[in-house]
């Protein structure tokens, strides 16, 4: 499942980089810690250094669960690994910080 996961990653890649565009992959997170969800958001986890290696820009989204206050299950829909409203706003923030962090975005006028 992995290697697919890869192959898949790969083309993804390089289909951007035809169209020069840039990839921004996301680790996954899961707001509960079942088997199903684990192996689900293990295999981004360890995609991370690949998807880096390829040229993606690699934010992980569990830097919001490790920071937020309340119970991580808020942040998700009963899933588990899809994220509510409340989640989506945490990883759009995240994503818009990191961008601007790494200079890839500029808001200026």
């Amino acid at each position: 499942m992995f290697d697919n996961y890869l192959g898949v990653l790969k083309k993804f890649v390089n289909l951007a980089k035809k169209h020069d565009a840039k990839i921004i992959f996301l680790v996954q997170s899961q707001g509960t810690d079942t088997k199903h969800n684990i192996l689900f958001t293990s295999i981004s986890q360890k995609a991370k250094k690949k998807a880096s290696e390829l040229g993606a820009i690699v934010i992980d989204t569990r830097e919001i669960i490790e920071k937020y206050k309340g119970d991580k299950k808020d942040l998700f829909h009963d899933t588990g690994v899809h994220y509510s409203i409340k989640g989506s706003n945490l990883v759009a923030k995240l994503m818009l910080d990191k961008l601007k962090e790494n200079r890839t975005i500029s808001l200026t006028p």
